[in-house]
């Protein structure tokens, strides 16, 4: 795109790519990062009561989803480390990854797949890797 803005001069779609950019890189940050910024709050005591529960719960599901995600990661490094106490985090990570799909944090199915592939991860690297015999072809 800068290339053609300096061969000749600027089209529409130019000037509406040039203002997109701008808003995306510099307004819609503080639009999602603090509503009193720009005055956006709602004027009914139920909505302001409603952004409210939602901050709080946006911020609760953060902090889930932060914590899941570093038990998880320290569960990986435990199992390629083959650590001892992997069997206790396992359960561990199983009982968060349950709570987080039962208080809706994250869904059934992404659940599922994060504990399937930590089972998965521990099943490859615990279980030694068996290799075939090659059998001889009998002469004929």
């Amino acid at each position: 795109m800068p290339v053609q803005l300096l061969r000749g001069r600027l089209n529409h779609l130019d000037i509406f790519l040039l203002f997109w950019y701008y808003f995306c890189i510099t307004l819609t940050p503080t639009i999602l990062i603090n509503f009193e910024l720009l005055n956006i709050m709602p004027n009914r005591p139920q909505a302001k009561k409603a952004l409210r529960k939602s901050a709080k719960r946006a911020e609760r599901n953060l902090m889930i989803k932060q914590d899941l995600k570093t038990l998880i990661k320290k569960t990986k490094q435990a199992i390629e480390a083959k650590d001892a106490k992997v069997g206790e985090m396992l359960k561990q990570v199983q009982k968060s990854i349950d709570k987080a799909v039962q208080k809706g944090v994250i869904k059934k199915n992404t659940g599922s797949r994060k504990l399937s592939r930590i089972m998965a991860l521990q099943k490859r690297v615990n279980q030694p890797v068996k290799k075939e015999e090659v059998k001889e072809k009998p002469k004929k």
